[in-house]
């Protein structure tokens, strides 16, 4: 995905699309892609890498919805805690939200990790 504000933007009109239109999702990890790029979002998957799509929504405002990262998901982003580098965010966070970059200390990137995994499993858009 291109860290664009307004890629960001168009990532999520198309989104808020599927959640209101349900006919309009894509069925494919290539239907994705072809509609990702009708609608100007820098950014596509590897159709190699990911044979199968599921877009989840709950039924109703009153179902919880948790969504849950694979192990291998988990697994490889505990080995990118290793690196030197900073914690990567979009750049809407800076830049829309006013938030500084984030540089989380080395002996709490772990924890950082758990929240953020936490967070995004529940965020249901509130």
């Amino acid at each position: 995905m291109l860290d664009d504000n307004s890629n960001w933007v168009e990532w999520g009109k198309l989104v808020v699309k599927w959640a209101e239109q349900p006919n309009t999702r894509p069925m494919s990890v290539e239907d994705l892609n072809n509609q990702m790029a009708a609608a100007g979002v820098a950014a596509s998957f590897s159709t190699e890498a990911f044979k199968h799509l599921h877009l989840c929504q709950a039924h109703d405002d009153r179902t919880l919805q948790i969504f849950l990262p694979t192990a291998a998901s988990v697994a490889r982003r505990r080995q990118e805690l290793a690196l030197p580098s900073g914690w990567k965010v979009p750049i809407y966070y800076q830049e829309l939200a006013n938030i500084a970059a984030f540089d989380v200390a080395p002996d709490k990137k772990e924890d950082f990790m758990y929240c953020r995994i936490g967070e995004y499993s529940i965020g249901q858009c509130g």
